[in-house]
């Protein structure tokens, strides 16, 4: 067995007293009171720092929110390409599948006037129908002559127009509306033929 000898002096004897024994049950109460008031305060931030991350996304959600329309308006079909899509769909139904479009189409434009906008082509029986319009009879006219002087066009008639009168300072405006409305029809006239 070992005997405890004490060898320090009264003095400091009295200091080694006065330190803390952990021996004692209330120290251990004191030390689980600071560990959970320390967890309280790191629960505590961490329920501050979700509500905060919370926050963010409810801010991400709304920007997510409101740039999405710009997205959806980016990614569906520009208004030239529904043109070009409707254009190209128009030429498919006026395939005959006998009648070379891409030659009368072609013609069509040589022959045109220059103040004469063509607004619809159709194929009826291998007549073709050519609705346009205009500023002045004189064009209509012209055009029908270039159509009848075109090699390619047979039976070329003007079916029916429609003339609207205008004063002449209507018709110094720029960007007026056509006055004369026209169907023009004829005939492809086939190589061989």
């Amino acid at each position: 067995m070992y005997n405890n000898i004490n060898l320090l002096p009264p003095n400091m004897r009295k200091k080694h007293r006065k330190r803390i024994k952990f021996d004692n049950p209330t120290y251990g109460l004191i030390l689980l009171a600071v560990v959970l008031l320390a967890v309280f305060i790191v629960r505590g931030q961490m329920m501050q720092t979700v509500s905060l991350l919370n926050n963010e996304m409810d801010i991400l959600q709304i920007n997510i929110n409101k740039i999405m329309p710009q997205i959806n308006q980016l990614t569906s079909p520009s208004k030239e390409h529904s043109n070009l899509e409707a254009s190209l769909n128009r030429l498919k139904d006026l395939y005959d599948g006998g009648l070379p479009w891409a030659t009368i189409l072609d013609q069509i434009s040589k022959s045109t006037h220059p103040n004469v906008t063509v607004t619809r082509i159709e194929n009826n029986q291998n007549t073709i129908i050519l609705q346009a319009e205009t500023y002045t009879l004189r064009d209509m006219a012209t055009m029908k002559k270039s159509f009848e002087e075109n090699p390619n066009f047979t039976n070329v008639i003007i079916e029916s127009y429609n003339y609207k009168s205008s004063s002449i300072t209507e018709r110094a405006e720029e960007g007026r509306n056509p006055a004369v409305k026209f169907t023009l029809t004829f005939e492809f006239r086939r190589e061989g033929k």
